[in-house]
């Protein structure tokens, strides 16, 4: 199935909406979406899950940028992969990559046995919207919980490319960032009129693997990892460029261009 038919509602619904949430630091926001969690079902041990939740959060900044925050647990205290989404009144202090606080929260809350799921395929899908910057910015003027779910169920247009970079996005998790750094590499290679093709390496395995032929036409090779990525060797005799994660979601262009230069100039 296409990652554009997935039905968001399968992960969250108003009752796992917040906008008017009344945490002022990070616990107190983990603690409020997770009590939405507990509310619904799909979080059955609340403790064990925030534990779960910061313990992740130990591992890498999950503020994106730009006042938004994907904090997410793989726990076998959740019983149905679901989101919670908060926004508060204030900003809160947040390790994010633009060192900004946080307004704007989306709480996965992944299930173990969901690895290889659908589940997944729905959590990549927000993942990437969250790489829009039109979509965050309606993000902060929604004003309703149903409004908010239809910015999470938009579907995003494929665009046509032109010149030929490939890459590989693989995180800690292997869920959000992995997803978003593909999402703004490409997003960003598109602009810059370049054709891009961005390889996974996530959770449920590889996807979008990169053909023979898109090997063979490859200017340069963009590595976005935190982790060891499969495959490398196959990249042997090509100009590859290897950068964490948070890097490509932070300043896609910026590196797409001095890669560029330093291939033509």
């Amino acid at each position: 199935m296409d990652i554009q038919e997935l039905d968001i509602s399968k992960v969250i619904n108003p009752a796992l909406v917040n906008l008017e949430l009344q945490a002022t630091t990070k616990l107190e926001v983990i603690n409020e979406l997770t009590d939405l969690l507990v509310k619904t079902g799909a979080v059955v041990d609340r403790d064990a899950f925030i534990a779960d939740v910061l313990y992740r959060e130990e591992e890498g900044k999950t503020g994106l940028g730009e006042g938004v925050a994907i904090p997410h647990g793989k726990s076998a205290s959740v019983s149905n992969t679901s989101i919670a989404v908060g926004r508060t009144k204030e900003p809160v202090e947040w390790e994010s990559l633009d060192d900004k606080p946080v307004n704007i929260i989306i709480l996965f809350a992944v299930k173990n046995s969901d690895a290889t799921t659908t589940h997944i395929k729905l959590l990549q899908k927000v993942a990437i919207l969250l790489a829009d910057d039109e979509v965050i910015g309606q993000f902060q003027t929604v004003q309703t919980k149903e409004d908010f779910i239809k910015l999470l169920a938009k579907n995003q247009v494929k665009e046509e490319f032109r010149m030929n970079i490939i890459g590989i996005a693989a995180c800690t998790s292997g869920i959000a960032h992995t997803y978003i750094a593909k999402e703004k590499l490409t997003k960003a290679g598109i602009a810059l009129g370049h054709n891009i093709h961005i390889e996974t390496q996530g959770t449920i395995g590889i996807e979008d693997e990169i053909s023979a032929e898109q090997l063979k036409n490859a200017d340069v090779v963009i590595i976005a990892a935190d982790i060891k990525i499969s495959g490398k060797d196959r990249f042997k005799g090509k100009k590859i460029v290897e950068i964490p994660t948070d890097l490509a979601i932070k300043a896609p262009k910026q590196i797409i261009t001095k890669i560029d230069n330093e291939i033509n100039n």
